[in-house]
């Protein structure tokens, strides 16, 4: 009895596992198909403290790479930084574990800075 319980937990415990890297080759994929798009702008976060510090990174990626775009079509800073504070309300954020590592991506359709 004990050793068809142990099978049992067993199992269940190598389902959840492959349920949840499934999960996460569906982000990578989602992610990989964004990169390749080439109609994003992304930015790109790692940590080994949490998600929320991941997500710190890559927003302040896609922040830096936004800000470039935007000067040099000839905003200035100023006007940059506002058009940035509106959208960061339409940023979007795939996360998931990689080991010990919190990744995240940060994007938003180039048409957003239309």
């Amino acid at each position: 009895m004990k050793k068809w319980m142990l099978s049992l937990l067993a199992s269940l415990f190598c389902v959840s596992i492959m349920a949840q890297e499934d999960a996460t080759e569906a982000i990578k994929k989602e992610i990989r198909d964004i990169k390749l798009s080439e109609k994003y702008i992304y930015g790109e976060g790692t940590s080994a403290k949490s998600l929320e510090v991941a997500h710190s990174i890559a927003a302040e990626k896609i922040h830096v790479n936004i800000l470039t775009m935007l000067t040099d079509e000839g905003y200035s800073s100023k006007d940059a930084n506002a058009r940035w504070d509106e959208l960061q309300a339409s940023l979007k954020c795939l996360e998931y574990h990689q080991g010990p590592l919190y990744k995240s991506f940060a994007y938003l359709p180039e048409v957003a800075l239309l």
